[in-house]
């Protein structure tokens, strides 16, 4: 079942809304790629490597700190960060041995990292996370 053109204008309305909501502007997404797909419900989506290039175009130039991050899902985001062009700032607890491991990891994406290890329940350690960003 096809939609007809006022139910497609309402759809793409909701869509600018839901989009909207998270602070993307969808028309901007048209431009940049975005595509109409077509079947039960008409929706829009992305490619993935045009999501990618989008991704890379927020994050290059741009610093992520990331708590937790010497292993786990903590080195999962920073590593992903930094493959779309974030420089990283590893942080984990003070007896931790992977978080220089992780940062080695980050840099040889091409960007930079540095650790500053700390307990994020420790507002000093807070603290100097901040000023050592």
């Amino acid at each position: 079942m096809r939609a007809t053109k006022k139910e497609e204008q309402l759809i793409l309305d909701i869509y600018r809304r839901i989009y909207a909501e998270i602070g993307v502007d969808l028309d901007e997404l048209i431009e940049k790629g975005i595509t109409k797909r077509e079947g039960w419900f008409d929706s829009y989506y992305m490619p993935q490597t045009k999501q990618d290039e989008i991704i890379e175009e927020m994050l290059k130039g741009k610093t992520a700190v990331i708590t937790g991050s010497g292993r786990g899902i903590g080195k999962s985001i920073a590593l992903k960060l930094a493959s779309h062009g974030a420089n990283i700032v590893i942080n984990d607890i003070p007896s931790s041995d992977y978080a220089d491991e992780t940062c080695e990891e980050v840099k040889k994406l091409g960007v930079e990292c540095i650790v500053v290890k700390g307990d994020v329940r420790n507002t000093e350690d807070v603290q100097k996370l901040v000023s050592e960003t």
